[in-house]
């Protein structure tokens, strides 16, 4: 995560949609231990169990898939 730059390319590459980029961020720190995600940390909130956590942690991506 340290050498992210935030452009997207992995994010339109990834077939399964499991990369993705969102207005939800975490912010700045100065300590390198906390830019260090756990599995965790990455997993997408499920869809069934954790709605609201899931459609905040896609973002636009939910308002886009509900217009299309």
């Amino acid at each position: 995560m340290l050498r992210c730059i935030f452009c997207g390319l992995c994010e339109e590459a990834c077939p399964k949609d499991a990369i993705y980029l969102s207005e939800t961020f975490t912010p700045a720190d100065y300590q390198r231990k906390q830019f260090i995600y756990g599995k965790n940390d990455l997993l997408i909130p499920h869809p069934v169990e954790q709605k609201e956590a899931y459609e905040k942690a896609l973002g636009n991506r939910a308002k886009n898939k509900t217009t299309n």
